[in-house]
Parts: structure tokens; sequence; C-alpha cells
């Protein structure tokens, strides 16, 4: 029987260079933003390490991060957190999140970026992170569109792209909608929680499933019913 290749999984927290102006970061690989800040690069790892074994720690700092969101797009940059990539969250998502009239009101207030991709997709981006992105021109109809990669703002579906594509585009037997975009049905990515309908960015691992801050207690409480 042939040997299958040894996979190496990598560690969901791990640390970065310091940028301009700031500590050593410990970054989150699968989300792509940076969860909090050292001094030094030993206090950075040994937090990464803390976050990779401990739930609660990691838990307890993404909540963190959340809390220091303020102004008016404060609850919006939260789910860009939450839900998308680096800041980033296609619009379709973000408008299942929030009202259109108040994505499209922060937006002309400049407390929201829009940014396409150069497949012609719009995202919403956080204006800090705007401001490190390579951003190139899209043309289309005489119009100027601001656009970068759609690795920059989005992640691949692996899973679902893994499904042939009648199979994805089929209706879901069970709720009616295509299977590709039914919460319950759709194959769960390995940054997905894994949780009931929640499709919201996971933070970290219980019991082998991945799991996001506000989902986590849930997967506690019911262990702690289950070992009474």
């Amino acid at each position: 029987m042939a040997r299958l290749p040894k996979v190496t999984i990598q560690p969901r927290y791990t640390t970065a260079s310091p940028l301009a102006g700031h500590g050593h970061r410990i970054v989150d690989t699968r989300s792509g933003y940076t969860l909090t800040e050292r001094p030094d690069a030993a206090a950075a790892q040994l937090t990464a390490e803390e976050f990779n074994t401990s739930p609660s720690a990691a838990i307890n700092a993404v909540r963190a991060l959340d809390n220091t969101q303020s102004g008016p797009a404060a609850h919006v940059l939260r789910s860009l957190r939450r839900y998308g990539y680096q800041w980033a969250l296609e619009e379709r998502d973000a408008r299942t999140l929030h009202r259109f009239w108040e994505l499209d009101e922060l937006t002309e207030a400049g407390h929201l970026t829009m940014v396409w991709s150069t497949e012609g997709k719009p995202f919403y981006v956080a204006p800090q992170r705007y401001q490190a992105l390579p951003i190139g021109i899209l043309e289309d109809s005489g119009k100027k569109y601001p656009c970068v990669p759609e690795s920059e703002l989005g992640r691949r579906r692996v899973l679902l792209e893994a499904i042939p594509l009648k199979e994805r585009y089929a209706l879901c037997e069970l709720h009616g909608i295509a299977t590709g975009r039914c919460a319950i049905c759709m194959p769960r990515e390995e940054w997905e929680c894994d949780w009931g309908t929640c499709w919201a960015n996971a933070v970290t691992v219980i019991k082998g499933r991945p799991m996001c801050e506000r989902c986590a207690p849930m997967m506690d409480h019911r262990l702690y019913l289950a070992e009474r």
C-alpha cells in the first residue's frame, strides 16, 4: 500500500514581524488579521502558543479585539473580523448582516471602504486595511473602480470547489436552496465555525471542532451536561 504523504497542520495563531510603531504581532493564520501584540518576540511566541492550546485565552483575546472597535462603523468592523478575511467581506454577505442603506451611509462617510476584486466582486473593507492593499484600477462601462486580486479579500472554498458544479447548484432536498449556499448542508471549510448554521470564522478548536467565540461556550455547556 502506498504511504500517504505526511500533512503538517499550521497552527492557527503564529507570530509576525512588527509593523512601524507596533509591537510583535500574533496573527490568526486562517482569517488574516492581527489579534494582539506583545513588546518582544519571546512574549509574542508564548502568547501564540497559549492561544493555540487554550480556547478560553483565544476567545478572550478575540473579544478584547472586538471591544477596541469604535466609531459609527464599530459593529460593522466586528462583522468584517467575524465573517470576513483580512478585514474584508463580500458585499452580498455584508448585506445579510446589516441594512444596505446603513452600509451605504457608512461608506459615503468614509467609515468603510469599497473595493472590487479583479473578477468584479464588490467587498467592504476596513479603511486601515484599504491603505495597505495593492490597489489597481478596474474599468467597466466607462467607470473606474479600485480593485485588487481576490486572494487579498477572500479565501478559496476548497471543500465547496471540490463538489461538481451540477451538485453544487442543485437544490438542497431538505431546505430548498442551492446546496452551495445552504448554511446547513454546505461543507464547512477549516476556518468556519462548526456549530449549527453558524458561518463565522472559528477562533479555536474544541474536541476537534472549529468554534467561534460565540458558539464555543455552547459547546462547552453541552460537554459539561454530557459528563454529568
